[in-house]
């Protein structure tokens, strides 16, 4: 299953070739890391844009687990990605989301469960994750970005 895929930190980015689709899993090791360096190890984006030092890009995932794929950058930064399910896997997003919670507890009060819940074991340090029941949506972020 891509969400829990989604949820560790494994895949290692690779160096994106030329019309090549985005691998949401190569997205995970870049957030925190400078735009400059994360954004050679990327697909071109469907759409957006990033102007300066800020803005978000937007890539049509080809995949039975997510649809879209968004990724925010802010003060150079690659600060946040947020993954959307698509139809198709929204009864499978719901059951993680479930389990998530169920192992993680209460999230915080802006609905993110900060580093400190997640497992010891987890390579999602320095990240805090939320999640969006109505847009069935992930979002994964650097700590402190709000």
């Amino acid at each position: 299953m891509r969400w829990l895929a989604l949820s560790v930190l494994l895949a290692a980015p690779a160096l994106a070739q030329p019309g090549a689709s985005i691998d949401p899993d190569a997205v995970l090791p870049l957030i925190g890391r400078p735009w400059v360096e994360a954004k050679v190890q990327l697909a071109p984006a469907d759409s957006g844009r990033v102007v300066g030092k800020t803005g978000t890009l937007l890539w049509r995932v080809q995949d039975h687990d997510i649809s879209r794929l968004y990724v925010s950058v802010r003060r150079g930064e690659l600060a946040e990605l947020v993954a959307i399910a698509s139809p198709a896997s929204y009864d499978s997003f719901d059951a993680f989301v479930v389990d998530t919670r169920a192992e993680l507890g209460t999230p915080g009060p802006d609905g993110f469960y900060p580093t400190g819940q997640l497992p010891q074991a987890s390579r999602l340090r320095g990240l805090e994750i939320g999640f969006d029941d109505e847009a069935r949506s992930m979002t994964l972020r650097v700590v402190g970005q709000r």
